[in-house]
């Protein structure tokens, strides 16, 4: 037995998968084959959690449905980035090879594979970077684009990636980074982030929040510290060094800011430091700052 529709529309659908969870989605229009053992989908659209889905592909009943098809994303909402990749899926539900093309706001590619998509879900693979501007999400323009690779696992909903980023605009080489935390629509939460310059061992380790709700500015909640942080950061003769120190920002752009450590100058004694101001998109201002030098006094 066989079924051809021209056309099928569906205002809204609630789909509860094996361990419980509930996916709303609206909106549905397609028209394809149905088969005692296969659903062929010619041409599908739908809405899901604000994103605008359309595919074509094949779903086979069998022990794990399998799936096999091509999707599109689009994501565009007032005061953020626009959202846009393309996806390929081959494989079933205990593990599905995924290919995905990211296209904006940033251009990259991940390959790799997701399991157990009814249970204790999960994906692993690699991610290469072509161009990703953190300008495009209210950052500071001065790195300019990044490019590079990130090895990428996500096991119900926690995330760790590790890999290498070169910021095309600043003479400074790769820079190693380790990100442990959460990612979704709503923002960012890390437990641990790490960069480490390649070619100075510069490095800065931070924790902390990154908010980005939909019609609301980026709130940002974010500590930690530097090692061997230097200035300028390209350069084997750096004008301002610094073996260690504190920082913290909050807020949205320009973001409050504040940090302390040790300074070194060519040519003085060792100093401490501390400065407070605010952190804009392309300058850094500072409103209270002090420096210890020559047995504590403040200069």
């Amino acid at each position: 037995m066989s079924i051809t529709s021209a056309g099928l529309h569906i205002d809204q659908a609630l789909l509860i998968v094996p361990n419980g969870s509930e996916l709303e989605m609206s909106n549905i229009d397609g028209s394809g084959y149905l088969h005692s053992r296969d659903i062929r989908i010619y041409a599908g659209t739908l809405l899901f959690q604000g994103v605008h889905v359309q595919g074509t592909g094949v779903i086979h009943a069998a022990n794990s449905i399998g799936l096999r098809g091509s999707l599109r994303f689009d994501e565009a909402h007032a005061g953020a980035p626009t959202w846009t990749s393309n996806a390929a899926i081959d494989g079933n539900l205990d593990r599905l090879a995924l290919t995905v093309n990211f296209l904006e706001p940033f251009l990259a590619q991940f390959h790799g594979v997701a399991t157990h998509l009814t249970s204790d879900w999960g994906f692993q693979g690699e991610t290469r970077i072509a161009s990703l501007d953190v300008h495009s999400f209210g950052g500071p323009s001065a790195p300019g684009p990044l490019s590079g690779s990130l090895h990428v696992a996500n096991h119900s909903g926690a995330l760790v990636a590790r890999g290498e980023l070169t910021p095309t605009r600043l003479d400074t080489g790769a820079f190693a980074v380790y990100f442990d935390g959460s990612a979704g629509p709503t923002g960012v939460s890390a437990q641990r982030v790490e960069i480490t310059q390649r070619a100075t061992g510069a490095s800065l380790a931070a924790h902390g929040e990154v908010s980005t709700a939909r019609d609301a500015p980026v709130q940002v909640t974010i500590a930690g510290h530097w090692h061997d942080l230097r200035w300028p950061l390209g350069g084997n003769s750096p004008t301002l060094w610094s073996g260690a120190g504190d920082f913290g920002a909050e807020g949205s752009w320009p973001l409050k800011v504040h940090a302390s450590g040790d300074l070194h100058v060519p040519g003085l004694a060792p100093l401490q430091a501390s400065a407070s101001g605010l952190l804009a998109s392309n300058q850094i201002s500072v409103s209270d700052g002090t420096v210890s030098a020559y047995g504590g006094r403040r200069v």
